[in-house]
């Protein structure tokens, strides 16, 4: 037991230390604002922004940037490691343009003449595309299939919509408002890739700005004056307003949320803007609850520093578009990671009931996980939070030779929990 309060202490420790964001790119030289990140691999990823589209190959260590098409490209949307789109507005040919090469040429695609003001747009693995694009009262939810190069033609709805996200082909959100068959909704969805869509049972409660679904059946959003996190468990039917406290004493209407992102049902971000006196202050908070509890993250945007976009690549890896400074990166979830720990205690004692022997360890380390139904995944880090390239496997013996001396940390995560364990490489 001693040893066991000692272990949690310890990482409490460790990861207050090194749990932050960094700076890994500063804004071009003329432009201050990137506006989307999108990772394809844990090393490969995508950032635009104004006359430029910036590619990494080694997680953001270093970036290069194509300058040689030229717009206000704002989104940025691959399904695979070879095809995507950006948008928006190039300078010369259509509203998009697209690689099918890992970004390596961008071209436009051949479509016919149209023309859109795009507010949001989603690609499909199937090649389909959706863009939507509102008007006064209405809604245009234009349909392009074989990757923008034919125009299937557009739907219109009562309302308007600020934001689409499809978690497969089939199933997709639009978040808004909308007045469907005499019902209004902030929440439309579709189960048959946008041959139908039907409003939420949960009517006008729910996002009506930004949402997200990590999964098909759970999914976050926010809206009503920017200051409300809505929650859904059942494929986007009901929604729940999710009860929060960012704003530390201060007037809750003085609180916006600017961005809301998931990586999976339980490991969230979200950018706020505070408005203190004359000033607006921005920051970051984390959730590894589904949004029951939020926590700090050690990134202060101070009142200059503003949020555009966020992605992982895994439940500590993530990375951090923004204004007026860059690109930031954190390895270990940018927050208190003591919290992930403490919320694991009583699944980690009588769940997982996991361990790493001998440990310390010089040339291998067994790790005992005795519930062989369950499946795990583990990853490691060392001391300075970076990912370490080794593929441990639960109940057996890993060899660890050629590691260099020190401290680890594993991610060890199952279906119900993500707990973290210290071990030290003699």
């Amino acid at each position: 037991m001693k040893y066991f309060i000692f272990n949690i202490l310890f990482l409490f420790q460790i990861h207050c230390s090194l749990a932050q964001w960094n700076l890994i790119e500063e804004n071009a030289i003329g432009f201050p604002c990137y506006h989307d990140i999108e990772f394809v691999s844990d090393s490969v990823g995508y950032v635009v922004t104004y006359n430029l589209i910036g590619k990494t190959e080694n997680a953001g260590s270093t970036w290069s940037f194509d300058s040689t098409k030229s717009g206000f490209f704002d989104l940025i949307d691959f399904i695979n490691a070879d095809t995507g789109i950006v948008c928006c507005y190039p300078v010369d040919g259509t509203e998009i343009i697209l690689t099918i090469d890992g970004g390596s040429t961008w071209s436009f695609p051949d479509i016919e003449d149209v023309s859109f003001y795009i507010d949001d747009i989603e690609l499909l693995t199937s090649g389909k595309i959706k863009i939507i694009e509102s008007i006064p009262d209405n809604l245009l939810l234009h349909n392009i299939t074989d990757f923008y190069t034919d125009y299937e033609g557009t739907e219109l709805f009562s309302g308007y919509a600020s934001d689409i996200d499809f978690s497969s082909v089939d199933t997709g959100y639009m978040a808004g408002f909308f007045d469907i068959d005499f019902s209004s909704s902030n929440v439309i969805r579709t189960y048959d890739g946008g041959l139908t869509w039907i409003p939420s049972d949960s009517e006008l409660n729910g996002p009506d700005l930004g949402i997200c679904f990590p999964t098909s059946q759970v999914g976050y959003g926010y809206g009503d004056g920017l200051t409300q996190i809505w929650k859904s468990e059942d494929y986007g039917n009901i929604w729940e307003l999710l009860e929060w406290d960012f704003s530390q004493g201060l007037d809750p209407h003085d609180v916006d949320i600017t961005n809301v992102y998931f990586y999976n049902s339980e490991v969230g971000f979200v950018a706020t803007s505070t408005e203190i006196g004359d000033d607006v202050h921005f920051e970051v908070l984390r959730t590894i609850d589904g949004g029951m509890t939020w926590d700090s993250t050690d990134f202060d945007g101070g009142t200059e520093i503003y949020v555009t976009d966020i992605f992982c690549t895994d439940q500590l890896t993530c990375y951090m578009t923004t204004c007026n400074s860059g690109i930031y990166k954190t390895s270990n979830g940018g927050g208190n990671i003591d919290t992930t720990i403490i919320n694991s205690i009583g699944q980690f004692n009588s769940d997982l009931r996991i361990s790493f022997f001998p440990n310390p360890a010089s040339n291998s380390i067994f790790i005992n996980f005795p519930n062989e139904n369950k499946q795990i995944s583990i990853k490691t880090f060392n001391s300075f939070g970076e990912r370490v390239n080794l593929d441990l496997q639960k109940n057996s013996y890993n060899d660890i030779s050629q590691l260099p001396s020190g401290m680890y940390i594993s991610e060890v995560t199952t279906e119900l929990v993500t707990i973290l364990e210290k071990w030290i490489k003699l």
